[in-house]
């Protein structure tokens, strides 16, 4: 296909992808709940403590501000003057010498303000400056956790974006801020000077700017904190893609990305488009309103000069009248001004937001106060009763504290927050409320009545966490409940403590607090509102009963019913309910299978039998493509013909075929503009893709599935994956590497092979137990010295942009001769030396960024030298042999050989060639969570367990 047929294809979607007037529906100034993390008042005192060391420069130049500001606003009077005492009374003299000190004064004005302009600016970018720097200092200090949590474009867009909008802000704004202000009030003093009676009249509307000014103020707030996360979300897509772009175009996803960065581009659009309608309708009515005014001043000052009268005992002459035109235009423009650098003043207190909340991360991994020093280091590594995770179940701490049976409502809810990104947050929220509220929110989430479930959440939404206890006891005690042992409780007797028995509301028909729940998840998940519409259209009594206990129903009975329902006839479904429950002994009441066997039980509040035979399939036993069966609660494999539309609809959606805007309201399909069912968004690909990840689905029908819907799966499954693998890691470790010897450290994907390496440079803190060097703990010591004895050479080693020289002497910021010449003898001893020299500037050869221009296996031997340049006592290669070629493979090896000698090697790796012969080898688990066999290569092999079996993979060319 041409290039100009390819993008006739995708044109069409480009348009219907474009903002359309769907997001109109939204009110105009609709703040979003999008408000600042931390009070304005924190921020402004943020900004002025980076003044401080210049403040007396600053009151200076202010100084200078002022009686440049105060010239300006004098010129009127002095306009007024030469009408009437010179031109009206025709005195040529007084007109000169006048027309003389204006002329001064405006020099003198011009002056002062190039001065004060110039020296304000000048200090606030010493601030941004200032502030820059200590952003870039705090990353250093921030261990890998908040790299791993936070997307790299994020944190790029509040170094550079963000910084740049608080540049506009103390770069200029403090300026026009101040003069804006001071003008203001020497304009409202000269106007009652020339003419109190004018004044008045002009002043009429100021308290209409002042409301205009402070509506403006509250609607701009929360979209320029949009702005912000929409610029960053961008910023985050372009460096993405950019830094992926031989795997975009590898695998012909251009189109793929193109959609998503549209989707993130989109929404941008659609927020700076909301900010222009904002500025369209504020500035044009304070024009209006300013023009109203002028002509009322020239109406009544008119009048009054052509009849010649005196209004209240004041006179209005010529001169006052023209000299109160330019007034009115010099004190309406710094509100207009004001108006205009609100939104600036908005867009950089959002940007500061994000700059402070990054300032105030707590650096998780700190120095000791009194560190210890290491002294002769011999290089004697030892893991003791060691144990880490990444994420715990709640929220952190080492283990859970909670032994409590999970309810059937319990288990589907958190099946739910899984698949819903938005409740899972707002479920880890209360998790981390203070007890006993917690404890109390979680256990009665299901049970709390609407209304009150409504108000909690949006007092809370933003809360502090010690504003809580008040607040959740304040909105409590309006509805006569109080949370057990607290002082409102004990207060308060009369009120209750349980929401085990909710009133209803008058007049309101009867729903169960479960089923108000349950409608609201069902909102954000368009499959599970599908099921929700289709149960309340079965057949009486059906539709009662499924409704009543879809959470109580466990999760074996709903998967059956779910697979057996999907697809039926209305006319087929009593029929299927009643057959599904009777295997598990349940009934639906008053139906003729109740009837007919009295012993089944027609309530799921007790706690179910489980059916005989039905057991939930192993990972082993799984024959099914996606998470396994305890993933989801133990799901069987759903209907093949729905996997397969969704499947297919997903391919659209990749492919770039979908008509559908993923991007929210608006676009196309009627009522609801881009929506199912009148207000229902289509789930994005990413969404569908998580869907289908989250399903058993069997090998032979997923391998029937096109590519690019395997990749997009597989990628959600790994995510999936990732976000439930809680808990730790590696548990209760124990090893020791005698100095000068090697240990290998070989097991399956995710058995915590690199997690090792990463606590031993302590780039992530254990969580139990101690890891020793030389007998010294790792933590006692600053993370320099530690980090100065290990050279590390990870699997993808990263090359700076700049010389070949420059990237080898990276960790020396002065090289000395020998350090050169070390730099070479290593360079010869990796065989790396000979192709530096082939290159036309030798290792002076300008790299571009991670080494594009170069090959990955050169690349990774420049990242070996450079962990050898350094001469550590400790060396770790992570993979290092993975990703290159048998060449440099043999490169690598040999110099491996010869690098270990007198020094303590780690090996990671895959390959025999790389761990035969080490002299010790570790096989890690990633069920066992810990050290699963231990010995050398002959002794690991004779036992005919895992390590074999890893080898007997990797000889079939399956990644160990």
């Amino acid at each position: 296909m041409s290039v100009n047929e390819q993008k006739k294809k995708v044109e069409p979607e480009k348009k219907i992808r474009q903002p359309t007037s769907g997001f109109q529906r939204h009110f105009m100034f609709d703040e979003n709940d999008k408000q600042l993390n931390n009070p304005r008042k924190v921020l402004w005192k943020f900004i002025f403590s980076y003044l401080k060391p210049y403040r007396g420069t600053f009151i200076l130049f202010l100084v200078l501000l002022l009686i440049g500001t105060a010239i300006m606003s004098l010129s009127p009077i002095i306009s007024a003057s030469i009408i009437d005492n010179g031109i009206i009374a025709q005195n040529s003299l007084y007109i000169l010498n006048i027309s003389i000190i204006y002329l001064s004064l405006m020099i003198f004005m011009a002056v002062s303000n190039y001065i004060s302009q110039y020296g304000m600016g000048k200090v606030s970018q010493r601030v941004v400056f200032a502030i820059r720097n200590d952003l870039f200092y705090k990353l250093q200090d921030m261990s890998l956790k908040y790299f791993d949590q936070h997307p790299s474009g994020d944190i790029i867009s509040i170094t550079t974006n963000d910084i740049d909008q608080l540049n506009l802000l103390v770069g200029g704004q403090f300026v026009m801020i101040i003069s804006g202000v001071l003008s203001i009030v020497l304009t409202i003093i000269f106007m009652y000077v020339l003419n109190p009676l004018l004044a008045t009249i002009s002043l009429v509307v100021f308290p209409i700017f002042l409301i205009m000014m402070k509506v403006f103020k509250k609607v701009v707030t929360g979209v320029f904190k949009q702005t912000r996360e929409s610029i960053s979300r961008v910023t985050t897509s372009i460096q993405e893609n950019i830094a992926g772009a031989k795997v975009v175009q590898a695998y012909g996803q251009e189109e793929r990305v193109s959609s998503e960065f549209d989707q993130a581009n989109t929404e941008n659009y659609r927020i700076m488009i909301k900010i222009r309608r904002i500025m369209a309708v504020f500035f044009p009515f304070i024009g209006l309103v300013t023009t109203l005014i002028t002509a009322s001043v020239l109406l009544v000052g008119g009048f009054v000069i052509l009849g010649n009268v005196t209004i209240l005992g004041f006179t209005v002459s010529v001169g006052v009248l023209s000299a109160y035109i330019a007034i009115l235009a010099q004190f309406f423009r710094p509100f207009m001004n004001l108006m205009a650098i609100q939104q600036i003043i908005e867009s950089a207190l959002a940007a500061t937001d994000r700059i402070y909340s990054l300032l105030l991360e707590q650096v998780e991994i700190p120095d000791p106060e009194h560190p210890e020093s290491y002294s002769d280091v011999q290089g004697e590594i030892e893991f003791k009763e060691v144990s880490f995770g990444y994420i715990f179940e709640n929220g952190g701490a080492e283990e859970s504290k909670s032994e409590e049976v999970p309810t059937p409502q319990m288990n589907m809810m958190e099946q739910m927050m899984q698949q819903n990104p938005m409740m899972k947050r707002a479920f880890d929220a209360i998790k981390a409320f203070p007890e006993p509220y917690s404890s109390f929110i979680q256990k009665n989430m299901m049970k709390i009545p609407p209304n009150i479930q409504q108000k909690l959440f949006m007092s809370l939404m933003g809360s502090k966490p010690e504003e809580i206890p008040q607040k959740i006891d304040i909105i409590l005690a309006e509805f006569h409940f109080a949370v057990p042992n607290t002082e409102m409780a004990k207060n308060h007797p009369e009120y209750k403590t349980s929401f085990d028995k909710p009133e209803k509301d008058p007049g309101v028909r009867t729903q169960t607090p479960q089923l108000s729940m349950m409608q609201k998840m069902m909102q954000q998940n368009p499959m599970m509102k599908r099921a929700f519409d289709a149960m309340k259209a079965f057949p009486e009594p059906y539709s009662s009963f499924m409704l009543k206990n879809m959470m109580k129903i466990p999760p074996n009975i709903q998967q059956k019913l779910f697979m057996g329902l999907m697809g039926s006839k209305p006319d087929d479904v009593p029929q299927k309910i009643d057959n599904i429950l009777a295997e598990f002994h349940f009934a639906v009441p008053n139906t003729e299978m109740a009837k007919n066997h009295p012993e089944y039980e027609t309530s799921f509040d007790k706690k179910p039998i489980k059916a005989p035979g039905i057991t939930t399939p192993t990972m082993e036993e799984s024959t099914m493509h996606g998470m396994s069966a305890g993933g989801m609660g133990g799901m069987m494999p759903m209907n093949p013909e729905f996997i397969s539309m969704m499947a297919k609809n997903l391919e659209k959606m990749l492919s770039g075929k979908s008509s559908v805007m993923q991007s929210g309201g608006g676009g196309m399909g009627g009522e609801g503009g881009g929506m199912m069912g009148g207000g229902m968004k289509m789930p994005s690909p990413q969404s569908l893709a998580r869907m289908l990840a989250s399903m058993p689905i069997p090998d032979e029908l997923f391998q029937d599935f096109p590519q690019i819907v395997k990749d997009a799966i597989n990628e959600q499954k790994k995510l999936i994956q990732h976000e439930q693998s809680k808990g730790y890691i590696l548990e209760d470790v124990n090893f020791k590497i005698d100095p000068g010897t090697t240990l290998a450290i070989v097991g399956e994907t995710g058995a915590g092979k690199t997690t090792a390496v990463k606590l031993l440079s302590r780039f992530y803190d254990i969580n139990k137990g101690s890891i020793l060097i030389d007998g010294v703990d790792i933590r006692k010591v600053t993370k320099k010295e530690l980090r100065d004895l290990i050279g590390l050479v990870p699997q993808d080693a990263f090359i700076f942009t700049g010389t070949i020289r420059e990237n080898l002497l990276y960790a020396y910021e002065k090289v000395s001769p020998e350090i050169e010449k070390k730099m070479i003898e290593v360079s010869k001893f990796l065989g790396l030396h000979n192709f530096i020299e082939t290159l036309h500037k030798n290792y002076d050869t300008k790299l571009k960024e991670n080494g594009s221009n170069i090959s990955i296996g050169q690349r990774q031997l420049i990242a070996f030298a450079r962990a050898l340049i350094t001469d550590p006592k400790i060396l770790v290669l992570d993979e290092a042999t993975s990703s290159v070629d048998p060449y440099t493979e043999t490169l690598i090896q040999d110099a491996l050989n010869k690098a270990r000698k007198g020094r303590t090697t780690i090996i990671i790796a895959h390959r025999l060639s790389t761990i035969k012969n080490a002299d010790q080898i570790i096989v890690l688990g990633k069920e066992d969570h810990g050290i699963l066999e231990e010995g050398t290569h002959e002794n690991l092999m004779s036992l005919n367990g895992k390590y074999k079996r890893l080898l007997e993979m990797q000889s079939k060319d399956i990644k160990i």
